[in-house]
């Protein structure tokens, strides 16, 4: 699971901890420790020199609340201090101190302490600071995200949240305890920036060594954190804000320190002053060349309980990797956790309330500065195609069908034989033929709809973007697994129609031919009919954040749907897996299936039947499923064929 998934949580419990005022103790705390285990260190956390006070037992505290599973070790480098101090941090378990001349310059000081580290990665505190709940692992994340990154820097916080650096303001009335004031949009997502004088910066150690750590004659943070910036942006190295890891501090300016360290900047880095240095938001940078990219969903993607999000999801990191610079919106602009910082994480812009306060206004005052707006489903597209057209004459607009919802409710009405989900439908197709006749591009996720609105819409620009997945692999043979596997998201109602005719028309005929078996029913938005499903033979434990043990034990998958649209993602994951599928011809459509080839196709209850049991017992033609089905995912639907396919597109 993401390590983001624990934040709120986290940061409830260390609330009181981290930021009410305390007072001092004049004893060393007990069972303060600075390392879980005795592993060699990843990383050196270097604390700058300071008046040691209550700040400075805080920011130890921090380190050790706030501590993952991450080998690390702690330096402090301190001025010469009296006995009893000495004694109190030397009561610290596994905290090294380095002890400094009283005039050794900051510079200096850094430099000593980096010199008798061992981590592979430096990690720089200013004297003072506290840290958050996942401060050092999404430091780290980042460099690995990004091969160029010569320096990552934090997000610095005050004790009431607002914003230390970047040092952007807001005059939005924020709701009390529902959102913090450093929230702001424009600064709380991974990007290049041209220096990082937060409160917290990051470097390898050999990156460090090699450009011979800190410049002596420094003796401010600010200028001191500017300069190193600096040198790495001439060494074809890039500095990288990450907001997702939080300090705090009350105080970081560039004019911290004696105007020594300005003229010393200056002369060292002529043309290069405060106004260059400052945090820009991306519309204020005239000078970073990205192309930009808007993308509106109707809700917050929810990539670990829907096809749909996992897809966006996928889109979006790829535009990213691809070099745009992407910014998201839900048309309701709802803030929800972990989500909204998983995408800022990777480097990818969240519009919500209230700092955003209608997608329309946005559209008018900033759409002017996207190349490209994607409006992803119906409902998105109807509502602003025509303000975007209006606002932004100039922007490409694509209309993202995620797939085609008149389809689906056709097939609906059929099943169901009901002529008012047929006249549904009818409105819906006028809906989305207008949304694509009005876009410069249309998406749609297979040939087989493609084909469709070629032949009842041939003046429309149609382009494929299927389904992204990612190629696990096989991880366990036939032998060691058992079960049958459905996964689904429940307020989608073909799911729900696909489960029902399962347990009710094909399971008691499994159950005959294969006594014992069970059934295991995955998904999010439990409904209670599905829950009353639940029996012996048929388990339901709906929502998993960890779904891949179950793909990884259970011996069949099974997709009954019975009507829909689109490429069904479920079908796609459990081949990522390496896990043979039995499916209905609607739920194979458009994916480029052949039947005894990579999937088994059973259209009534009596055919389905057949093929689960040959599917479970047959441990070669499983064989044959398990690798074409993964060979199919690899060529169609891979993060490559998506990237070449947006390619295309873009």
């Amino acid at each position: 699971m993401h390590v983001m998934n624990r934040l709120p949580g986290l940061i409830q419990q260390y609330k009181s901890r981290l930021f009410p005022p305390k007072q001092f103790v004049a004893d060393p705390l007990p069972g303060l420790s600075m390392v879980a285990d005795h592993k060699p260190p990843v990383v050196s956390i270097v604390i700058a020199p300071g008046h040691f006070c209550e700040r400075t037992w805080q920011c130890f505290e921090s380190i050790c609340a706030c501590r993952d599973d991450t080998p690390c070790e702690v330096i402090f480098a301190h001025y010469p201090l009296d006995r009893h101090t000495y004694r109190q941090l030397t009561a610290v378990q596994g905290l090294k101190t380095v002890s400094i001349p009283k005039r050794t310059g900051l510079a200096r000081a850094l430099n000593q302490c980096a010199r008798q580290a061992q981590g592979q990665f430096l990690v720089f505190l200013k004297s003072g600071v506290r840290v958050t709940p996942f401060w050092l692992t999404t430091l780290l994340n980042t460099f690995g995200r990004e091969e160029l990154a010569g320096l990552v820097g934090a997000k610095q916080v005050d004790s009431n949240q607002c914003l230390v650096w970047p040092a952007l303001t807001t005059d939005v009335c924020l709701p009390a305890g529902l959102i913090s004031p450093h929230e702001i949009p424009e600064c709380s997502y991974a990007r290049e920036v041209a220096a990082c004088l937060g409160g917290c910066v990051a470097m390898t150690r050999d990156l460090f060594h090699a450009v011979g750590g800190f410049d002596a004659p420094y003796r401010g943070w600010a200028w001191l954190c500017a300069d190193m910036c600096q040198r790495l942006r001439t060494q074809d190295k890039t500095v990288f804000f990450q907001p997702c890891s939080i300090v705090i501090g009350e105080s970081n300016a560039l004019d911290e320190g004696d105007q020594m360290d300005r003229r010393h900047f200056e002369q060292r880095w002529p043309g290069v002053d405060s106004e260059a240095l400052r945090f820009k938001p991306w519309y204020e940078d005239k000078n970073s060349g990205s192309r930009n990219v808007l993308v509106i969903d109707t809700w917050m993607i929810h990539p670990d309980k829907d096809s749909g999000s996992y897809r966006m999801l996928k889109i979006l990191q790829i535009l990213k990797l691809m070099g745009w610079r992407v910014t998201f919106a839900s048309g309701n602009l709802e803030y929800e956790e972990p989500y909204v910082s998983n995408l800022r994480e990777f480097g990818i812009e969240v519009l919500y309330y209230p700092f955003v306060s209608m997608i329309e206004d946005y559209i008018q005052s900033r759409g002017r500065y996207f190349d490209v707006i994607l409006l992803s489903r119906t409902g998105v597209a109807s509502r602003l195609i025509d303000h975007v057209r209006n606002c932004c004459p100039k922007v490409r607009i694509i209309y993202d069908t995620v797939d085609l919802h008149f389809l689906r409710e056709q097939r609906m009405a059929e099943l169901e034989q009901s002529d008012d989900i047929l006249t549904c439908a009818e409105y819906r197709k006028t809906e989305e033929l207008t949304a694509a006749r009005k876009a410069d591009i249309t998406l749609v996720v297979s040939e087989f709809e493609q084909q469709i609105l070629a032949e009842i819409a041939p003046d429309v620009p149609v382009e494929i973007l299927s389904n992204i997945h990612e190629v696990f692999g096989l991880q366990a043979p036939f032998s060691d697994r058992k079960g049958i596997l459905f996964i689904g998201s429940y307020d989608h109602l073909p799911n729900v129609d696909a489960v029902e005719y399962y347990v009710n028309d094909i399971l008691p005929g499994i159950r005959r031919r294969l006594p014992g078996v069970k059934t295991f029913l995955l998904g999010s938005r439990l409904r209670d009919e599905v829950r009353s499903l639940a029996c012996d033979d048929v388990i339901v434990p709906g929502y998993v954040p960890d779904i891949a043990p179950y793909f990884n034990q259970c011996r069949v998958f099974v997709a009954p749907i019975r009507y829909g649209a689109g490429v069904k993602g479920k079908v796609n994951m459990s081949m990522s897996y390496g896990l043979p599928v039995v499916a209905t011809r609607i739920a194979a459509e458009g994916m480029h299936l052949t039947h005894e080839t990579d999937v088994l196709i059973g259209n009534d209850s009596a055919e389905f039947i057949d093929q689960v049991v040959r599917a479970y017992k047959n441990e070669n033609l499983w064989l044959r499923l398990s690798k074409n089905g993964l060979a199919n995912v690899d060529r169609y639907f891979s993060m490559q064929a998506a990237t070449h396919a947006l390619k295309r597109i873009l």
